[in-house]
């Protein structure tokens, strides 16, 4: 199941993945690329980045003001996509294009 990021204001065009960098390529690819992650604790994040060697200084988080079900699928009442306020929206942008995201999922 893929995630996607949006800006508020902004519902069509996600933030993350970009839509030019990932035209063609399937959800499932992104998945087991492992691009999106979903976990339910922060423990298990930092567990995860502890894994991959990501020091705590490279991590840019953001929280989502507010999660919604895919926009492929939006009766489906399992809440895959964030959008973010225009800070966060920012602060996201800012980690550039070589990140990993991961999701928590609360």
């Amino acid at each position: 199941m893929s995630n996607s990021i949006f800006a508020e204001g902004q519902p069509g065009t996600p933030l993350w993945p970009d839509p030019e960098k990932v035209r063609g390529v399937s959800s499932a690819l992104v998945n087991e690329l492992g691009l999106s992650e979903s976990y339910t604790t922060d423990a298990a994040i930092q567990a995860r980045l502890r894994d991959l060697g990501v020091p705590a200084a490279d991590v840019t988080r953001v929280k989502a003001s507010r999660v919604q079900a895919s926009r492929f699928a939006p009766q489906s009442g399992v809440l895959v996509d964030a959008t973010l306020n225009t800070a966060a929206a920012r602060a996201f942008l800012a980690a550039g294009d070589a990140c990993r995201v991961i999701f928590l999922k609360n």
